[in-house]
């Protein structure tokens, strides 16, 4: 595939997570994904990704991710994303606060075949519990 369609790729994933249409979303990922950003205590593959969605879902309903840049190289494609939600389930084992946030992520995905085969992220959670009130602010 060239980089326009990887990267058209990851705009579908993006744009069926924000339309909470996870089917979708997992038809873009392969059955062998090795996702380096999941949690060790979730299934590999498009299973952990669906639990791992349930829960994004479950506390920030109104979730939404904002594509800002995009670079493609070969067959990887980095996406700088922000995202929005506001709390109203359990996050991270913690009650929900009600409040809105807004946080950054950077998403790598290697694609194969028109599928992402392996999957990198890093967030920045400590401004995401900084938000909710779940970590206090610097001084």
């Amino acid at each position: 595939m060239s980089t326009e369609q990887n990267k058209a790729l990851i705009r579908k994933h993006f744009e069926s997570i924000n339309n909470k249409d996870l089917k979708s979303a997992l038809t873009q990922i392969s059955p062998c994904l090795v996702d380096h950003g999941l949690r060790r205590s979730l299934p590999l593959g498009p299973q952990g990704m669906r639990i791992f969605f349930d829960l994004q879902f479950s506390a920030f309903p109104d979730l939404h991710a904002t594509i800002d840049d995009m670079i493609a190289e070969g067959d990887k494609v980095v996406a700088r994303v922000t995202i929005c939600g506001t709390n109203h389930g359990s996050f991270m084992g913690m009650p929900p606060t009600g409040k809105q946030a807004t946080w950054s992520l950077i998403d790598i995905s290697r694609i194969a075949n028109g599928k992402m085969v392996e999957h990198w992220v890093e967030i920045d959670t400590i401004s995401l519990m900084r938000q909710l009130g779940i970590v206090p602010p610097l001084i």
